[in-house]
């Protein structure tokens, strides 16, 4: 049974090993991704199916529009009181 949860900080290392696993060699740098995680922990989830981490979604709110790049870290374009949900 899958099973979404917001991430506690003892899930930022599976987290990172999931989008590595995703991504490949495109993957964000660690930090990138707990950086994310610490910004807008609300708007961060787990997914897991039958209590094994099997995926993640994370998300940024922005009060304008960006380029969509890698290894960007959200406290540089996180703004909590923008209108642009960026997932």
């Amino acid at each position: 049974m899958i099973q979404i949860k917001t991430p506690a900080k003892e899930d930022f290392r599976k987290i990172c090993i999931i989008d590595k696993e995703i991504f490949k060699k495109d993957h964000d740098k660690n930090s990138v991704i707990i950086d994310r995680l610490k910004t807008f922990p609300e708007g961060c989830f787990l997914a897991l199916d039958n209590d094994k981490e099997v995926g993640y979604l994370s998300s940024e709110i922005w009060s304008r529009e960006h380029t969509i790049a890698s290894n960007v870290k959200a406290s540089k374009n996180h703004d909590p009181k923008g209108r642009i949900l960026y997932i």
